[in-house]
C-alpha cells in the first residue's frame, strides 16, 4: 500500500504577557492507500468501484507558524489472470496520492505536499480490454444508438491461424476480389494472389493493406481473415449487400420483369424479387428476404400452411422478412399495395407499409425480419437442449414489394427488390493489430427503392458484421469508420420512367 503522509510541524506562540507560551499543533498526515491483489486461474471482469486513494492531509491549529499534515500516498492494485481481463464501462479504479493539507486557509503560508500516485497493474495470458481502448465514434451505428456495436472480451478462443504467405494489397492493382466459395483472391486484372481460402477461412502471415486499395468480397461463405503476424488496414474493405434492382416495365409491357433482389455480402442474406403481375389473376407477390446460407435449417422459423402470418417468432429462431402482397385495382382510385419488409440482425428489419383499398381487398404489407444478431456470436442449439452453436453469418435481405394490376388502365406493373443483407467480417491476428486513420470497413445492408405508382416498394437489407480480434494490442483509430448500418428503403430511384 502507499506510504502515509508526515505529520505538519508543531509551533509556539509566545503571548505578550508573563502568561505561558501557546503550542499550536501540526495536521495529521493522511493514511497511506491500500493494498489489492486479485489472482485467478481464469478471467476477471470488473465493473464497479476500487478506491485505493491516499488520505488527505490535515490541517493544523490555527496560527502562523504550525504546519499541515502531508497527502498520503496511493495503493496498489494488482490483477492476474490466466484468462482475460475486463475492465468494463462502468469500472472506477484509483489510486492517486491524497492532497496535502492547505494551511493557508488560516493565514499561514505553508502548504503541506500531495501523495505520490500508486499502482494499477493487469496481467493477463489472454486478452485486455478496458474502456477508451476503442474510440466510440469509429463506430457506425455506436453503441449508444444499438446493441449491435460493442468491444470486450472475446466470446471464445481466437483463431489466428499458421498462415505464412503475406499479403499486401496497393491501390494500383485494386480493386481485389474475394471471393469465399471459390476459395480465391484475386486483383483487378485477374492475378491470383496465391493463398487459397476454405469455407471463407483465409490463413495469412501478414496483410497489409495500404492507403487506397479497396477490397471487395463476395460469396455464401462468411469471410475471415485470419494472420498469424501483424494486421495493418489503412485502406477499404467491402463486405456490404447490394441494393435491390428496378423492374424493367418498357421491354414488354404485357410481361413487366420485376426488379432483381439485391446480391448479399458474403454470409449474408440475399434480397428478394419484387412483385409482379400480367392480369388482374395472375399475381406474384414480392419474395420474402433471404436468410444467410450459414444458419441451420433448425434455427429457421416458417410460418406452416394455413397458419396464421401474425404468429409470433418462437425465442431463438429467426423469421425472415415477407414480401409485400400483390393485388389487382384500379389506382385511380386509390389502390395500392404493400411494400416489403426490411432485414433483421441485431434489431429487427421494420415493416413494409402502404396498402390500400384495392376494390374492398387491403393487400398485405410485407413484415420485417427478426432480430436474432448477439455480440458473443453463440445462439442455443435447438437440437441439443442447454449448449450453444457458434452463428457467425451476416444480416437478412430485405424482401422484395408487392406489385399491382391497374385495372383502371389495364396495365401490368412490377415492383422492385430488396437489398441484400450486409455480410460477416472477421479480422484476427495473432500480432499487433491496427486500423489507420484512413481505414473504410463497410459491411452495410443494400438499400431498396421507390417503386411505380401503386406499387410496394423493396425492403432494404439489413447491416452485417465486423469482428476485429486480436491476440496482441488492437488499436482502432478514432477516424477510421466501421460502418454496419442497415440499408435506406425508399431510396428515389434513377432509372427511367419510375
Amino acid at each position: 500500500g502507499g506510504g502515509g503522509g508526515g505529520g505538519g510541524g508543531a509551533g509556539i506562540r509566545r503571548q505578550p504577557t508573563t502568561a505561558p507560551p501557546i503550542v499550536n499543533n501540526g495536521g495529521g498526515g493522511g493514511g497511506g492507500g491500500g493494498a489489492m491483489m486479485v489472482v485467478a486461474n481464469g478471467g476477471v471482469r470488473l465493473t464497479g468501484n476500487i478506491n485505493l486513494d491516499g488520505g488527505v492531509g490535515n490541517i493544523g491549529v490555527a496560527g502562523a507558524n504550525s504546519g499541515a499534515g502531508g497527502g498520503g500516498g496511493g495503493g496498489s492494485l494488482v490483477v492476474r489472470a490466466s484468462g482475460n481481463v475486463e475492465v468494463g464501462s462502468t469500472a472506477e479504479i484509483s489510486a492517486v496520492g491524497g492532497l496535502g493539507g492547505d494551511q493557508t486557509t488560516n493565514g499561514n503560508l505553508m502548504q503541506a505536499g500531495d501523495g505520490g500516485d500508486g499502482l494499477i497493474l493487469f496481467e493477463t495470458n489472454g486478452s485486455l480490454v478496458a474502456p477508451g481502448s476503442v474510440d466510440d465514434g469509429s463506430l457506425n451505428p455506436t453503441p449508444a444508438q444499438s446493441p449491435g456495436s460493442s468491444y470486450g472480451i472475446s466470446s471464445g478462443p481466437i483463431e489466428t491461424g499458421s498462415g505464412v504467405t503475406d499479403l499486401a494489397f496497393t491501390q494500383v492493382d485494386s480493386p481485389y476480389l474475394i471471393d469465399t466459395v471459390a476459395g480465391t483472391i484475386t486483383t483487378f486484372g485477374g492475378t491470383d494472389m496465391g493463398v487459397v481460402g476454405t469455407d471463407g477461412v483465409f490463413e495469412i502471415a501478414n496483410l497489409t493493406v495500404l492507403d487506397g486499395a479497396i477490397i471487395n468480397a463476395t460469396g455464401a461463405n462468411s469471410l475471415f481473415l485470419r494472420a498469424s503476424g501483424f494486421v495493418n488496414i489503412e485502406g477499404t474493405i467491402n463486405v456490404s449487400g447490394q441494393d435491390g434492382g428496378f423492374p424493367d416495365l418498357t421491354t414488354d409491357p404485357l410481361d413487366p420483369i420485376p426488379g432483381a433482389g439485391g446480391v448479399p455480402g458474403p454470409g449474408g442474406g440475399a434480397g428478394g424479387e419484387g412483385g409482379s403481375t400480367l392480369d388482374a389473376v395472375t399475381l406474384t407477390n414480392g419474395e420474402a428476404g433471404g436468410v444467410p446460407a450459414g444458419v441451420p435449417a433448425s434455427l429457421i422459423f416458417t410460418i406452416p400452411p394455413g397458419g396464421d402470418p401474425g404468429t409470433p417468432v418462437p425465442p431463438d429462431q429467426i423469421e425472415a422478412a415477407s414480401g409485400g402482397e400483390s393485388s389487382s385495382g384500379d389506382i385511380a382510385a386509390a389502390c395500392t399495395v404493400g411494400g416489403g419488409g426490411g432485414g433483421g440482425y441485431a434489431e429487427s428489419g421494420a415493416n413494409g407499409s402502404g396498402a390500400g383499398d384495392c376494390g374492398g381487398v387491403f393487400p398485405n404489407a410485407g413484415s420485417g425480419g427478426s432480430a436474432y444478431g448477439t455480440s458473443s456470436f453463440l445462439v442455443p442449439d435447438p437440437d441439443n437442449p442447454g449448449a450453444s452453436i457458434a452463428l457467425e453469418v451476416g444480416g437478412l435481405g430485405g424482401a422484395g414489394g408487392g406489385a399491382v394490376f391497374d385495372t383502371g388502365t389495364t396495365t401490368a406493373l412490377a415492383s422492385t427488390g430488396g437489398g441484400g443483407g450486409g455480410g460477416y467480417l472477421e479480422i484476427a491476428a495473432a500480432g499487433p493489430l491496427t486500423i489507420g486513420e484512413t481505414a473504410l470497413i463497410n459491411a452495410r445492408g443494400g438499400d431498396s427503392y421507390l417503386a411505380p405508382e401503386g406499387c410496394g416498394a423493396g425492403g432494404a437489407g439489413a447491416g452485417g458484421v465486423i469482428r476485429i480480434r486480436g491476440k496482441s494490442r488492437v488499436v482502432i483509430d478514432p477516424l477510421a469508420t466501421l460502418d454496419v448500418r442497415g440499408g435506406y428503403a425508399n431510396d428515389i430511384p434513377g432509372a427511367p420512367g419510375l
